[in-house]
């Protein structure tokens, strides 16, 4: 059936330089902008996870579980789920702000707010102050949703692929970033006593250093933005905008899609957002409840393996040290970066969308599946061994590398169901307030499950990875039903 031409593109800030192009030549991308969108999205992971290799033991530090091991679970996970908590109440307030008074200014707030919440959580010595300021991490984080509405802006049919393909390239060395530090850097003191250890701040504080880092790469996404990060959708509160940039006042990024043109796009009017109930048809929710299971499905997988790496082998874990943790964690993340940077992007052009995104899901079963094995084996040999290591690297292969593909995708699939422009915000903070869910559900849930499958030894300590393995196989029931292409919208 023939196919009219303007449905084969998505809207674009420029329709008119895209449609001079040839059909088979993808719209260039806007460099210069999407490095800075990546780096304000690079906060994110990287604070988020920095604290995986330590966050048991400062559990333990804090007395709160008074020394019983098995309640390690439960309290790191309530620590874990205040970040996703305060980010899901959050989301649509940062999005209808957006909406308003701009994508920029939006976008500023954020990691400049998240560097100071990493201060205060490396200050922290109790579990409560702990919970605060993971709790505000999480609100500065809220406005993530709006850097993926303006790369779905900023996209059409020709390059979405691409852009949204390097989305788990940039989670992947966040996620590689900050374990590494957190793993590198927690307990300064104790591990160079005769430079770092003389610090009486660090001496006092000994997950503070970490903090710092994380803190240190927030803070440098926002300088960098605040330098150069341009207006992509227009306002009618000007006002606020000039004063954050007194000689850019709503700059479009066609300017660094055309480097011969300087001439800003005329303002437009605030967007007008649609109500939500609006957006609650089988179009919308479907791509989201899919991504929801995704996030539910990785964010449990991401907490249980340096609490499962860490914990002893007769309480279900492999007994590792947190510098091994991260470590391991930091190595495999190098080659995960090559993975998402030369792979992914083909695959979803050469597969499509919804094959990567099933095929990806489904490798959380590997994931799982090879807690029990590993244990099995090392409970078998009182050691981890060498064929233990063979299931490491199985078990990472498939799970630190593979299921960020579906991000990728997942995103697509969400962006692409804005029924139009003017509900592309509200569209992706629903998206992203439904992923923020499961990050607060699936730290407790994967925590506290594995706590109490070790303690009351359930299924032999492993009730918490055979629960997971069923909930994996409906989330690959409903990454089946996804449509095989994306929509073509017409503008």
């Amino acid at each position: 059936m023939a196919v009219d031409e303007d449905q084969n593109r998505t809207h674009t800030p420029n329709d008119e330089a895209t449609a001079l192009l040839p059909k088979t030549q993808p719209t260039p991308l806007p460099k210069a902008q999407l490095s800075i969108l990546f780096l304000v999205q690079l906060s994110e992971p990287v604070t988020a996870t920095v604290i995986y290799p330590f966050i048991a033991q400062i559990v333990r530090d804090t007395g709160i579980t008074h020394g019983d091991e098995t309640a390690t679970g439960y309290f790191a996970g309530l620590i874990e789920s205040a970040f996703f908590a305060a980010e899901c109440a959050t989301v649509f307030l940062w999005s209808m702000a957006s909406d308003r008074f701009g994508r920029r200014p939006i976008l500023l707030f954020g990691p400049f707010g998240l560097a100071l919440a990493m201060i205060g959580f490396g200050l922290s010595r109790t579990f409560w102050p702990l919970v605060f300021f993971r709790f505000m991490q999480g609100c500065f984080n809220g406005n993530m949703g709006v850097s993926k509405s303006v790369m779905a802006e900023l996209s059409d049919a020709s390059n979405m692929a691409e852009i949204f393909g390097l989305i788990p390239l940039i989670w992947s060395l966040g996620a590689t970033l900050g374990p590494t530090v957190g793993g590198i850097f927690a307990n300064p003191a104790e591990r160079w006593p005769n430079s770092l250890g003389r610090i009486t701040l660090l001496q006092n504080y000994p997950y503070l250093l970490p903090c710092l880092v994380a803190g240190g790469v927030a803070f440098l996404s926002f300088l960098v933005a605040l330098t150069g990060l341009k207006e992509v959708s227009n306002s009618s509160y000007l006002l606020f905008q000039t004063l954050i940039t007194p000689r850019q006042t709503h700059p479009s990024f066609r300017a660094d899609r055309d480097s011969h043109s300087s001439t800003p796009s005329p303002p437009r009017e605030a967007i007008q957002r649609p109500p939500i109930r609006s957006l609650m048809t089988r179009q919308v929710l479907l791509p989201i409840s899919s991504f929801a299971l995704l996030v539910f499905t990785e964010t449990s997988y991401s907490v249980l393996t340096p609490l499962v790496y860490s914990a002893s082998i007769a309480h279900g874990g492999l007994g590792f040290p947190p510098i091994q943790i991260g470590l391991l964690m930091g190595v495999w993340g190098l080659y995960n970066i090559l993975w998402q940077a030369t792979a992914v992007s083909r695959l979803i052009k050469i597969f499509g969308p919804r094959a990567v995104h099933v095929f990806g899901y489904s490798c959380h079963l590997v994931g799982f599946g090879f807690f029990i094995v590993m244990n099995v084996v090392a409970r078998a040999y009182g050691e981890v061994n060498s064929v233990v290591w063979v299931l490491i690297v199985v078990q990472f292969l498939f799970c630190n590398s593979m299921i960020y593909m579906s991000f990728a995708t997942g995103h697509m699939f969400i962006a692409d169901s804005a029924p139009d422009k003017a509900a592309l915000s509200m569209t992706n903070a629903l998206g992203q307030a439904a992923g923020s869910v499961s990050r607060i559900v699936g730290p407790i849930f994967a925590n506290s499950l594995f706590s109490l499958s070790t303690k009351y030894n359930l299924l032999n300590g492993y009730l918490v990875f055979v629960i997971l393995l069923v909930i994996t196989l409906g989330g690959i029931r409903c990454s089946l039903m996804l449509p095989r292409q994306l929509r073509r919208r017409e503008d």
